[in-house]
């Protein structure tokens, strides 16, 4: 009783708090999500929900009542009808679909994280300086997932030795898991982190008067090596290139040279493609033989979800087979044995993901709001933090073949914040320099 107690006085409290400045509460969503797996409601609640999930609706709550008390006009951001599209053929899909009751609720979390982004930009709108406030949260959570990385590398290294597969989740040696508890979530958010940094210090002539940013950069950067994700690594090296191109020719080449040499020198990173390299032979040859022992097991296991989510697309092309129902679809299919495996609950790409549960009509939509978000960035790319988004978009759009980064909760929190500082004000020059 008292925990219940205690629980809703800090509810109280916080929307107070909020009611006077929802950036608070979109900063709390962030050092929040920067909990990951550990952010999870408590055993004697009984409720699989991280605290995210329940948070965000409070603070919903506020920043509309408040726009309504205070009559506020509010303009309509260029990435809100792509997204609305989306989210209505998402529901269409449950609705036609069996097992919907479940999905809604998936659906209702998107929803739910989505309104970061409208909350950002309304906020920025309203007060300039909240621009910096949350692009200092955005680098601060970026550098506690890192340094939580580091202390599990230390204490906890292995997820075998804690018999974490019972948990579902892989049996991880040696990697820098943070408290994402997998390397791959937690690589693709640095890079895309990396590559918004990267973005405003070259753009920025005078960041070497400003050494934070390029601290940070090189932290994460160790951090990002740590994990032994080779999507990440290139999700980083795409998005570094990407950036550079769009800069000019002669940083483009440079930038090919860096990758180039820290391929070559860094061992373990070189190992992990070689591996990969051998993994894609394998599979090209198509045989049989020598697909299943394919020295990567981790590559084998990705390329089957794949070919399980083509299946089910090749079902369930038009509308999908609903959103977040993906497990029911693949279980008729015959594809598992056991709707609670880990596994079960989607494919490792983002983009078959959303094509298998929405269909080519929600697929077509996601990637019309992807495209402007990126063709946004493109035309303002003067400025430094838009280049960087640009080419972290793209670095994430590469992850998100491999990983189903896209749809990842705690991934959703920085990636809606960090749009809404893209949309709110594109023309601001250098407005988010090393000052941070």
């Amino acid at each position: 009783m008292l925990q219940i107690i205690t629980t809703l006085v800090s509810a109280f409290i916080l929307i107070l708090i909020m009611e006077r400045k929802p950036v608070i509460g979109l900063i709390i969503a962030i050092m929040t999500a920067t909990l990951g797996e550990l952010g999870r409601l408590p055993d004697w609640t009984n409720l699989p929900y991280l605290i995210n999930d329940l948070f965000l609706p409070f603070l919903i709550f506020v920043w509309i009542l408040k726009k309504i008390a205070l009559q506020r006009n509010f303009k309509i951001p260029p990435l809100l009808l792509p997204i609305l599209v989306w989210i209505l053929i998402a529901a269409l899909s449950l609705m036609i679909n069996a097992s919907w009751q479940e999905g809604v609720l998936y659906l209702v979390r998107f929803i739910e994280y989505f309104f970061l982004y409208l909350i950002t930009v309304d906020e920025i709108k309203q007060d300039e300086k909240n621009r910096k406030f949350l692009f200092a949260s955005i680098v601060i959570g970026a550098l506690l997932v890192s340094f939580f990385g580091l202390l599990q590398l230390k204490y906890y290294p292995s997820f075998y030795d804690l018999n974490m597969m019972e948990e579902g989740w892989d049996p991880h040696i040696n990697r820098l898991l943070s408290t994402w508890f997998d390397p791959n979530f937690v690589g693709g958010f640095l890079a895309f982190i990396i590559c918004i940094l990267f973005g405003i210090q070259i753009s920025d002539k005078k960041f070497y008067k400003h050494p934070l940013l390029f601290i940070s950069s090189l932290f994460l950067l160790f951090s990002l090596y740590l994990t032994y994700s080779r999507s990440a690594y290139l999700a980083c090296g795409i998005g570094i290139l990407v950036i550079t191109a769009l800069k000019s020719r002669k940083l483009f080449l440079l930038g090919m040279l860096t990758v180039t040499i820290l391929f070559v020198t860094l061992g373990k990173a070189q190992e992990r493609f070689l591996d990969l390299w051998e993994s894609a032979k394998s599979i090209l040859v198509q045989d049989g033989f020598n697909s299943y022992f394919n020295p990567d097991a981790t590559s084998r296991l990705r390329v089957d979800s794949w070919q399980n989510a083509l299946a089910i697309i090749k079902e369930n092309f038009w509308f999908g087979c609903g959103y977040n129902a993906y497990k029911y679809s693949a279980w008729k299919l015959g594809m598992v044995a056991d709707l609670e495996e880990h596994s079960s609950t989607g494919s490792d790409s983002s983009l078959l993901n959303i094509f298998a549960t929405t269909g080519i009509f929600g697929f077509v939509a996601y990637l019309w709001f992807y495209m402007k978000a990126l063709i946004i960035g493109f035309k303002n790319k003067t400025d430094g933090y838009n280049l960087g988004l640009t080419g972290a978009l793209i670095a994430l759009l590469a992850h998100a073949t491999f990983v189903n980064s896209l749809l990842f909760p705690h991934m959703l929190v920085f990636f809606w914040i960090s749009l809404g500082l893209l949309n709110a004000s594109p023309n601001t020059p250098a407005h988010l320099s090393s000052r941070t």
